[in-house]
This record gives C-alpha cells, sequence and structure tokens, in this order.
C-alpha cells in the first residue's frame, strides 16, 4: 500500500513508520497540493506547523475515492461541523489505543472486500438480466413477426431484406452473450471507448436502420475507465433506440453522442432533434416503469439502476417538438 503521511513531528512519524514499516510511506511536513493518484490512503495531522488542516482537508474532500486517515492529539479542538460531509475520512485520536486503531484501520481497508478497483459486485443480477431481457426481446421481434409477414412481402427482395434483420439482430444477440459472459468472468471484464462501445451496438435492430441519422463527437478514441463496456454499451443503445423510435421522419434525424474527459468529470451526452417530450415527462423519464404509447418503459428504468450502480447522475433536457438531449456525468 502506497500511503502519503502529512506530518510535521518527527517523533510521530517515526513512530508511525514503525507501526506501519511493512508500507510504503512518503513524508510530507507541509500542506503543499500533492497527486491523489499516487495515493492509497493519506494519514494527515490535523495541526501541521501549528495551522491547522481544515483548507487541506476540503481541498482533499474532492478525491472520495481516496481514504484520509486524520489524526490529532486533539480533537475536541476540531470543528467537525464545518468539515465537509462526504468525504471520505476517518479521524483518529493519538491516544493509548492509536497503535492498535491504526493497525485495525489498515487491515480494513486493504481487505480484499473492500477492492475499489473491482466492478464485480457492482451491478445487482437483476438489474444484469433485466437488461439482457429487455435487449434480446427488442431484437427478437424480426424473428417472431416473420411468420405473421411473411405472406404479405411485396417481392422476393423485400423478403431478403427482412431476413438480413433478422439475421443481423441474431449476430447482435449472439455478440451481446459472449460479452456478457466475458463480464462474469472478472479476469476478463474490460472497458473500452465510446467507438468500442457503439460498434457493437450499431448493427444492431433499429439502430442500424438509422445509422446515417448517427454521428460521434468528442473524446471517441478515449478509453472510458468508469464503467465497463458491456454497460456502456448497454447505455447508448437504449438511449439512441429512444430517440429512433421518437422521430417523425428518418432523413431528418440527428443523433449526436459526445463524450468529454474533463478533469475528474467524465460526461456523455445523447442528444436528438426527435419530437422531445414535456418537462413532466422529461422529469419522470426514470422513474418506476411505466407503461405509455411513446416506446417508453422497462429499458429505461433498468438503465437507470446501471447508471447508479456506477455512481452517475442523469439529467433530462427537453422540449417537445424541440428534441431532447440526456446528460450522463461520472
Amino acid at each position: 500500500m502506497k500511503i502519503l503521511l502529512i506530518e510535521d513531528d518527527e517523533i510521530d512519524v517515526s513512530y508511525i513508520q514503525e507501526i506501519l514499516s511493512e508500507h510504503d510511506i512518503e513524508v510530507q511536513d507541509d500542506q503543499k497540493p500533492f497527486d491523489p493518484e499516487k495515493y492509497d490512503l493519506v494519514i494527515a495531522d490535523y495541526y501541521i506547523n501549528g495551522h491547522s488542516s481544515f483548507d487541506l482537508l476540503h481541498r482533499m474532500s474532492k478525491f472520495s475515492d481516496l481514504p484520509v486517515l486524520v489524526v490529532s492529539g486533539k480533537l475536541k479542538q476540531i470543528p467537525f461541523d464545518d468539515l465537509p460531509q462526504k468525504s471520505n475520512m476517518l479521524f483518529l485520536s493519538k491516544n493509548e489505543n492509536f497503535r492498535h486503531l491504526l493497525t485495525y484501520y489498515i487491515g480494513l481497508i486493504t481487505s480484499p472486500t473492500q477492492d475499489k478497483t473491482s466492478n464485480e459486485t457492482k451491478v445487482d443480477y437483476k438489474t444484469l438480466f433485466l437488461n439482457l431481457v429487455h435487449d434480446l426481446r427488442n431484437d427478437l421481434n424480426y424473428a417472431t413477426a416473420y411468420e405473421s409477414v411473411k405472406e404479405h412481402f411485396d417481392d422476393t427482395e423485400e423478403e431478403l431484406e427482412f431476413l438480413r434483420k433478422i439475421a443481423s439482430s441474431a449476430n447482435y444477440m449472439y455478440n451481446r452473450i459472449n460479452t456478457l459472459s466475458e463480464y462474469l468472468d472478472t479476469d476478463k471484464e474490460k472497458v473500452g471507448t465510446l467507438k468500442d462501445a457503439y460498434d457493437s451496438i450499431k448493427d444492431s435492430g433499429i439502430i442500424k436502420d438509422y445509422k446515417d441519422s448517427i454521428s460521434l463527437t468528442g473524446e471517441v478514441d478515449t478509453e472510458i475507465k468508469q464503467i465497463p463496456e458491456y454497460f456502456l454499451s448497454a447505455i447508448l443503445k437504449n438511449l439512441i433506440e429512444n430517440s429512433c423510435k421518437n422521430s417523425p421522419e428518418k432523413e431528418e434525424l440527428n443523433i449526436e453522442v459526445n463524450y468529454i474527459n474533463s478533469d475528474d468529470l467524465h460526461i456523455l451526452k445523447i442528444s436528438d432533434n426527435a419530437k422531445g417530450m414535456s418537462q413532466e415527462v422529461a422529469d419522470n423519464l426514470f422513474n418506476k416503469k411505466h407503461n405509455s404509447h411513446d416506446g417508453l418503459g422497462i429499458g429505461l428504468v433498468v438503465l437507470k439502476r446501471i447508471i447508479d450502480s456506477f455512481n452517475g447522475k442523469i439529467t433530462v433536457i427537453s422540449e417537445q417538438g424541440e428534441g431532447t438531449t440526456i446528460t450522463i456525468r461520472f
């Protein structure tokens, strides 16, 4: 474990280094900025060179995934009510139990169950399979409809085109199941770019019919590490399909899928010029399943569960007749 120790007292530095001798400890005796990506844990004395670490703790609260252990022999003097409430901080008194409690805390955060890099349990299995069922049901529609429409084709070419759609959907479903099997094998879990995720869905169902209306912009070749490619492609598929279904004319539809990585904020935006919706519908778009006549239903509910699982936030801006923009921030 790589630990940054922010401490100005040489005796305390030696004491903590002795307790945590098996770990890689870097010492900093002031409150200068540091790179949070370099460390697995920060241990900081609340008072450094006679000054409180109040401002430092506020800066560190922006890195919510970085565990911070604040130690002090004067806990009663710390203004806890004014400190950031959403930070990943624990306060520990420098008393006679310090060695035991510090060792116990280090043991907790180095436990395999605390591995923050694994997505294995982030999405519950009900959500996982609801998403798969939703996708497969949509793409099986072509195959199940063939029996009822095969007598009504005007010519052989029209029937062949319909059969090509069935073949394309079957190929998508096969690849989807293969990707899912890889995801469930944590050793093969993978992330990808916006282009990778789109390429895996572009030949599926309705998206293939509308491919000339879809454009990718922004950092399309940047790896998106915040969410596995399997779920990123599920998000794109669902939202793009809804844009297609709500377009009055295929030739007039424009769908832009944009990804931007800005500092620690990862923004995925899907915009269209389809028929849009009222503010009331937009506000409830990802709420409990509602059976409507415009194609909105269980798919978006499952989509919301997936995004929540990866700590994403969704906003919807729409106006009837003016299109819709859905923004997801990780």
